[in-house]
């Protein structure tokens, strides 16, 4: 008996002990009833356990309460946090809410809940978590929210809350998770927020938030997320954000930020997604993010980057996604990253990218995008057909040709999600051809692949007739040939593609070539045939008859040559003749310098005279000349004449013995020229002065750099040189110097050197 009544108020003070307050209960009816709690997933599902019951006490068992001490401490109807935790919450939040005092967790998150956050709810002081996420909650963010002290978690993203972010929220000390991310909300983030030190998440991104990223930004340094991507916000992104080294996801772009990326991001190395794209940032990406040693996702597309893609992310070795379309980057794909192994999507189309994609890619077993269209990448395809997660593959737009990827095609046609190789840029230069009647033509296309077909059309009407090859030969060309050539060619294998190839204008003239009329010579010595304007030729005979001669080919017969130039129909020529007159070469006497007189001495040919061209009075060999005079030797034969002449002085003071300069009194002038200087503006060898004595040798001083080009030069030693050219300053190097004398024409050369 006694056992029985032991066990009969257990039970009933276990019953008691559970049970939750009247009012805490009718807060958790009306809050069923206004979220259409008949219709929640826990109460539509086959476990009866968990349903909430009203006609009997409040326990843990209903789904996602927790109670302690006789209290509602936890509402949580979302176990899992995401779409798979939904519980269909509807309706909206009553204001019996703020009934249950001693809630410490409030999570509905996921559902379609409507109207404002109610005001009793910022009564419940000890809450530490509020999760509001994702419904269609609209209205302000009541400012009294900062009366939830306790607060730890506040996540409000995903709903349509307008106006500012309450400035009261900046208060809240304990606040470890703020997510207002995808509202409405507008005007500027407080910058008051910067100072919330126990920030580890703040996600404001998605909404329409003006202003500037503050540098103050870089004083949260607990941050781990920091997202304020897809706003309004403009300027620079500040280097300060650097010293969040305890950042893991950065996510600012898609709003109109402008300069240049910070080399100071090179130290966020826990980072492992960094999102920075469509903004108008421009400049090159800094070398220095192959520091970035934990990224897995690198998005910096949509940008106006320029420069080459830095060979040192090939050490991103974690790197999983990297996107850098929509760029204006050049250079090619650095071979670097052949190492980047874990690449799941890669993405650099609409750049202006040459060469071509390593065959390496091919080995990355988890592989499922490239998209690399828009480019000019040629060359072959490397062969993904044997990755298993491969999926997309897009390179339209590029140079690629048949024969870079036919051998996968059928396999990547039928099995990819995304296949995109249509278009491809036009194949071979465009040509501009000019013929004249008559001609043979050759128009030639090259295009790699087995089985190629090849459609040739003028003027872009096909042409009838003409061979399927990749060499149309027009034959005899007339003025109607004269049109707008391309061939399109296909292909047996890649179904889907079509090249095409770039234009050749084809011009036929019948207008009559002038050719080169050269003057008739007379020479008395072989004739080199001298050069020609472009198509004309020498030939011995008429009508581009005889013998074609070559220029310079030496002509040592007289005779008549003809330049011709042009085809049969439109063709000109002249002739000239070549007079070959032979002369031995006449005598030529030194200078004579006797005491009394001169006997003209016997020659080997010519004849002397005392004028020029054989006129005057003619000398013979052992006449006797008396006075100083100048004596001409002249032969003549045919057309052809030679001439010398010499001087006979007769001075008989040249025979005396003319005494040589005193040594003791002759003054030579010298100059010195330093071996460098310095024209750093320090007053010492600031310009280079030759070092002269008292004699002051006039004279032209040059200075040439070490390309041999004049960079100073002055006719006086007292206008020096200050390490100048044309107003700039020269690089430190050698230079050179030459000095040439006035006074005895001597040369001085030398080098110096010029240091800053």
């Amino acid at each position: 008996m006694k056992e029985l009544l032991f066990f009969f108020f257990i039970g009933i003070f276990g019953i008691a002990s559970a049970q939750v307050t009247p009012a805490e209960k009718a807060a958790l009816l009306a809050f069923y009833n206004a979220t259409d709690g008949p219709n929640w997933v826990s109460e539509n599902d086959a476990d009866l356990t968990n349903d909430w019951d009203f006609t009997g006490p409040v326990t843990d068992d209903w789904f996602g309460i927790t109670i302690n001490g006789g209290h509602v401490t936890g509402l949580d109807l979302n176990l899992t946090n995401d779409v798979a935790g939904s519980n269909n919450l509807a309706g909206i939040i009553p204001n019996q809410i703020g009934d249950l005092q001693w809630l410490t967790i409030l999570d509905l998150a996921i559902g379609e809940l409507t109207g404002p956050i109610p005001l009793s709810i910022t009564t419940l002081t000890d809450l530490h978590t509020l999760n509001l996420f994702s419904h269609n909650l609209s209205g302000t963010i009541p400012p009294s929210i900062s009366n939830l002290t306790e607060l730890q978690i506040l996540f409000l993203s995903q709903n349509q809350f307008t106006g500012e972010i309450p400035l009261s929220i900046t208060t809240m000390s304990k606040l470890n998770r703020l997510q207002l991310r995808a509202n409405n909300l507008s005007s500027e983030i407080p910058i008051e927020i910067t100072n919330m030190s126990s920030l580890s998440v703040l996600q404001l991104g998605t909404n329409q938030f003006t202003g500037f990223i503050y540098p103050e930004y870089g004083n949260l340094t607990n941050l781990t997320i920091l997202e304020i991507e897809n706003n309004l916000l403009t300027g620079e992104i500040p280097s300060e954000l650097g010293n969040l080294t305890n950042l893991i996801d950065l996510r600012i772009g898609t709003q109109d930020l402008t300069g240049t990326l910070p080399v100071s991001l090179r130290n966020l190395v826990n980072a492992r997604q960094i999102h920075i794209q469509n903004t108008l940032i421009d400049g090159e990406i800094p070398t220095e993010y192959e520091e970035l040693s934990s990224i897995i996702e690198f998005l910096l597309h949509e940008n106006q980057l320029t420069g080459v893609i830095p060979d040192s992310f090939g050490n991103l070795t974690t790197l999983e996604r990297l996107d850098l379309r929509n760029n204006q980057l050049t250079g090619a794909i650095p071979n670097s990253f052949s190492s980047l192994n874990n690449l799941r999507y890669f993405a650099v189309s609409n750049n202006q990218l040459v060469g071509s994609l390593s065959p390496d890619f091919a080995t990355f077993i988890n592989l499922e995008t490239i998209y690399i269209s828009d480019n000019q990448l040629e060359g072959v395809i490397p062969d993904f057909s044997t990755l298993p997660n491969f999926r997309w593959l897009i390179f339209n737009n590029n140079q690629y040709q048949f024969g870079d990827f036919e051998n996968q095609f059928d396999q990547y046609n039928v099995n990819l999600s995304i296949f995109n190789d249509n278009p491809q840029a036009k194949v071979n230069d465009i040509e501009i051809l000019d013929h004249n009647i008559g001609e043979d033509v050759i128009l030639t296309t090259t295009v790699s692949g087995a089985q190629n077909h090849y459609t040739w059309y003028k003027d872009g009407v096909l042409i009838s007739g003409a061979p399927d090859s990749a060499t149309l030969t027009l034959n005899n060309v007339q003025t109607g040939d004269a049109g707008v050539y391309h061939a399109e060619i296909t292909s047996d294998i890649v179904t889907d593609l079509t090249l095409v190839r770039n234009n050749i204008t084809l011009s036929i003239s019948c207008t009559t070539p002038k050719a080169d009329d050269p003057e008739d010579v007379i020479t008395c010595e072989s004739y080199p045939l001298p050069p020609l304007s472009v198509n004309n030729f020498y030939y011995t005979d008429t009508n581009a008859g005889g013998t074609q001669l070559k220029v310079g080919d030496e002509i040592t017969t007289s005779q008549t040559l003809y330049v011709y130039t042009g085809t049969s129909g439109c063709s000109d020529e002249n002739e000239f003749d070549i007079q070959i007159d032979r002369l031995d070469q006449t005598d030529n006497t030194e200078d004579v310098v006797v005491c009394e007189n001169y006997t003209l001495p016997t020659l080997n040919n010519g004849n002397y005279f005392t004028e020029s061209n054989g006129t005057g009075t003619e000398l013979f060999p052992g006449d006797i000349l008396e006075v100083s005079q100048t004596v001409y030797i002249y032969s003549q034969s045919g057309s052809c004449a030679n001439e010398n002449s010499f001087t006979v002085t007769i001075d008989s003071i040249s025979c005396e013995e003319t005494p040589g300069p005193d040594p003791e009194t002759e003054v030579l002038c010298k100059v010195d020229f330093p071996n460098f200087f310095t024209p750093n503006n320090d007053g010492v060898h600031d310009r280079y002065v030759p070092i002269t004595d008292t004699c002051s040798p006039t004279g032209t001083l040059s200075i040439y750099n070490r390309y041999a080009q004049l960079v100073f030069q002055t006719n006086s030693l007292e206008n020096t040189w200050d390490g100048t050219f044309n107003g700039k300053p020269l690089p430190s190097s050698d230079y050179w110097y030459r000095f040439i004398s006035t006074e005895n024409n001597e040369v001085i050369t030398g080098h110096f050197s010029l240091k800053r």
